[in-house]
């Protein structure tokens, strides 16, 4: 008989029941039950991706081998890798033997961090702990930013006990994905950051004016330059470079703007960074931004080159051991330096130079409104023709990254004593009185007749120029006259250098010395 206001054992195991189907939190549960609970559906996800099932009312698998779910196991009749048969499987046995291959503790990680966003703020990597700290940048966006915790510091701020309940990670590992994102692959913590826009068909207007502004009539390779940042994040890309001698030119607001685009994953460093012992600052983003650029020490520009094509990183951090990982960076520049940002050689194909001038347009609050854009200019890059990776190393050819600005940087990194002999032959096949071709020297003519009392030129000098600079090879034995002038010298026997005056484009040289000295003075309003 049941008492008035008494609540029987099966009214109370009634009430229980329905609670639990109602809950839709883990607060009350471990990762391992929580799973179990409401997962069930991915665990038939793996088997029947790993071949051994079919999905239907009744999960099952081939005439052969055959498997039927009880309340929250699958039961297995016979052995089929990784399972035993005759045993029950619940979903996170199935989990942990399918994805993490028999790792328990990793298994239980990242269900905690995928699915649960387990709130402590502290991880454990290796050995070592850290705590994940959330702050604003200057375009009040939230990122968040890991660093070196003390143990004993956990301990006093929350009792010995907390350390078991901190997320335990084998290693770090980086793998750039702005789409399917995932902070931990096989039990290693991810270093790069989720993406934090989402697409939303709108407007664009300022970002494609400063697209347009930044690229010219290279706009195109820009907006292919920003589809593979988005879209490719893990492709490797060449070193663009932003110049102009004038300031307020929006290169700043275009380094500004991939910030608020691409947060936590894009960095801006000095050019001194690349020089520190320690790249920590630097080594796991995926855009390395660095402003003032003017790079004179050959070493640092080869870091710079190596950086761009590199594969892996290791990373050196304060206080840290160095660990190693694949490296995904790319690498933007910004310099006043027009032609002498860094020494860029002939056959260099690993940057692309953009001139940038006074903006057309006036807009004092553009950085906001290219904010309010993103989503926008994000769904317009979706849109765009697929990136053909296969051309190359990077998806844009050495003829669509050629235009003036980066001849004029070639240029100027070549060697005092290559710029002086150009002017020289310049001089010669313009003032010479004969209509020559080509002519034929060797390294001791040129030193005889221009650099006779400069003792800091010898011949070898004069060579490796002729060499690794004008690309020239010289020929077999022949006899010739030096520079063609026969007042002045009589025939010799030699392997000569050909010197062609196709080489010097005189009528150019002639026509970008009168450019540069009347450099244009522009007066459009200032914009960004």
């Amino acid at each position: 008989m049941n008492l008035p206001g008494i609540k029987t054992f099966e009214d109370k195991k009634n009430e229980l029941s329905e609670k639990i189907d109602s809950l839709d939190n883990h607060e009350f549960t471990d990762p391992v039950s929580w799973f179990n609970y409401y997962k069930r559906d991915y665990s038939a996800f793996l088997l029947r991706e790993h071949g051994l099932i079919e999905h239907n009312d009744k999960l099952f698998f081939s005439a052969v081998h055959s498997a039927t779910w009880s309340e929250y196991s699958v039961y297995f009749i016979l052995d089929v890798d990784p399972f035993r048969g005759d045993c029950n499987y619940t979903p996170f046995q199935i989990l942990v033997l399918i994805k993490f291959k028999g790792n328990y503790y990793a298994a239980i990680n990242w269900i905690s961090v995928y699915y649960l966003n387990e709130d402590s703020p502290y991880l454990r990597i290796g050995v070592d702990y850290f705590k994940k700290i959330q702050k604003k940048d200057r375009f009040g966006i939230t990122g968040i930013d890991l660093k070196k915790w003390k143990k004993e510091e956990i301990k006093d701020d929350h009792g010995k006990q907390y350390i078991n309940k901190i997320p335990k990670f084998d290693n770090f590992c980086i793998e750039p994905d702005n789409f399917n994102y995932q902070p931990v692959i096989e039990n290693c913590y991810n270093l790069y950051h989720s993406f934090r826009h989402t697409e939303k068909e709108g407007v664009v207007k300022w970002s494609h004016i400063l697209m347009e502004h930044i690229f010219g009539d290279q706009v195109k390779l820009g907006y292919r330059y920003l589809q593979c940042l988005y879209l490719h994040p893990d492709k490797m890309l060449p070193i663009l470079v932003l110049v102009s001698r004038e300031r307020q030119t929006g290169k700043t607001t275009f380094l500004n703007w991939l910030n608020m685009i691409f947060g936590d994953n894009c960095v801006m460093i000095n050019p001194s960074d690349l020089t520190s012992d320690f790249n920590s600052s630097y080594a796991t983003a995926n855009i390395i931004e660095i402003e003032e650029t003017l790079i004179e020490k050959s070493i640092t520009v080869e870091k710079l080159k190596a950086l761009a094509t590199g594969k892996f990183v290791s990373v050196n951090e304060k206080f840290i051991s160095n660990y190693k990982l694949p490296f995904f960076g790319k690498i933007i520049l910004a310099s006043n330096n027009e032609d002498k940002f860094a020494k860029v050689d002939e056959e260099e194909i690993r940057f692309f130079v953009r001139k940038v001038g006074k903006p057309k347009y006036s807009n004092h609050s553009i950085e906001k409104d290219l904010r309010e854009e993103i989503p926008a200019f994000l769904a317009h890059l979706s849109t765009l023709n697929p990136v053909d990776f296969t051309i190359g190393r990077v998806p844009f050819t050495t003829e669509e990254l050629k235009n003036d600005t980066l001849t004029a940087v070639k240029k100027e990194s070549k060697t005092g004593l290559y710029k002086d002999m150009f002017e020289r032959f310049v001089d010669h096949f313009s003032n010479s009185g004969r209509n020559d071709d080509s002519i034929f020297v060797v390294p001791v003519d040129i030193k005889e007749r221009w650099y006779k009392n400069s003792h800091n030129i010898d011949i070898h000098y004069i060579r490796t120029v002729l060499k690794n600079e004008f690309l020239l090879i010289p020929g077999k034995a022949m006899r010739y006259v030096p520079f063609g002038d026969t007042s002045t010298y009589s025939s010799k026997v030699g392997t000569a250098y050909e010197i062609k005056r196709s080489i010097f484009n005189i009528e150019e040289v002639e026509e970008e010395k009168e450019a540069f000295l009347n450099y244009p003075k522009q007066n459009e309003e200032l914009t960004f």
